[in-house]
């Protein structure tokens, strides 16, 4: 299969997709949708941490942009040796949330603590002084905490019910099972609006934060 290689075809996917994530909940096809809205939840994740500058797909493999990788391990509390697997879900998960929770104080703090590891090892610098004040800033005048931090807490209920569904199908009444499905997959429609909404586009708009630091 082609991938995507502009954000035009971008858009048309994400439109085609939806589209048939609204049909399949209106015919009762749950699974399908079930599918379709965890592809687009992951999709929504990735977008935010793209515009954040901290992720970039090489020949359509997700990971984390060198320049930025010391501010990450820092704002997660890791090591400089730790590598970090941002291809499952539950990492970004957890990076958005620590990243939404980030404080001014801890911001600047990890700058200088980024810039003073640069120094002290004589390395040369291919980080981006001062990224993560701008990141932050970006992300406290754009992204409203309170409408989006209910949507992080139901995330992993979602995925535990979804990874039932999916991984045991068969050991579940058809009655219990149907509402089941249907309950996720209504549920999982929410949360890709929410996301979209209230996570992604206000955070797009005016952001940027890869335009000033190169990041390509």
């Amino acid at each position: 299969m082609e991938n995507v290689k502009t954000g035009k075809e971008k858009q048309l996917a994400y439109a085609h997709e939806y589209k048939r994530f609204t049909k399949a909940l209106k015919e009762e096809y749950y699974l399908e949708a079930i599918a379709i809205g965890y592809a687009i939840i992951e999709d929504r994740l990735v977008a935010f941490l793209h515009h954040a500058g901290i992720v970039s797909r090489n020949n359509d493999d997700l990971c984390i942009n060198r320049c930025v990788y010391p501010y990450i391990r820092r704002l997660i509390g890791k090591g400089d040796d730790y590598s970090i697997k941002i291809k499952d879900i539950s990492v970004k998960i957890n990076l958005i949330c620590k990243l939404l929770a980030l404080s001014a104080q801890r911001a600047a703090e990890i700058d200088d603590e980024v810039d003073a590891f640069v120094k002290a090892n004589n390395k040369k610098s291919i980080t981006r002084k001062g990224y993560m004040m701008d990141l932050y800033n970006q992300v406290n005048k754009s992204i409203d905490w309170e409408l989006i931090v209910d949507i992080f807490y139901e995330l992993d209920p979602w995925r535990s019910e979804r990874n039932q569904l999916i991984h045991a199908l068969l050991n579940k009444t058809v009655t219990s099972s149907e509402t089941a499905k249907r309950e996720c997959a209504l549920k999982g429609h929410d949360i890709t609006r929410y996301l979209d909404n209230c996570l992604v586009k206000p955070f797009k708009d005016g952001n940027k934060i890869r335009k000033k630091y190169n990041i390509q």
